[in-house]
């Protein structure tokens, strides 16, 4: 199922055509490991995988344009909010679900909680 999905949104990036929106979303889950928050160097957690995040931690990733949220379910831990260099909540990003960031953003700090 995997290969398939892959193999799907390999076309659409080849073709040039702009890919289903769930197709995206569910590579992006793919390649971000079980509990943890991944961070791209693209939008719609495509590109470089610049962190994968599993626990609240200050963290240093550079160039990130979008967040997939793979944790797995744990009353109060589902969400991951990311903070920028003066502790500013960048954005929170629900448990499954993928973030855009708004522009190329360096982030400084991950918290589990919930949004």
């Amino acid at each position: 199922m995997r290969a398939l999905l892959l193999s799907v949104v390999a076309f659409f990036v080849m073709t040039g055509l702009p890919a289903p929106a769930q197709a995206t979303t569910a590579a992006a889950a793919a390649s971000c490991p079980a509990g943890h928050v991944c961070l791209y160097n693209g939008t719609a957690g495509q590109g470089y995988q610049v962190c994968a995040v599993e626990i609240s931690t200050r963290v240093s990733c550079r160039n990130v344009r979008s967040a997939v949220n793979n944790g797995v379910s744990d009353p109060g831990k589902n969400d991951a909010r990311l903070y920028d260099a003066q502790n500013k909540e960048i954005t929170c990003v629900r448990r499954g679900q993928t973030r855009n960031l708004g522009g190329l953003r360096h982030v400084y700090r991950v918290q589990w909680g919930t949004c």
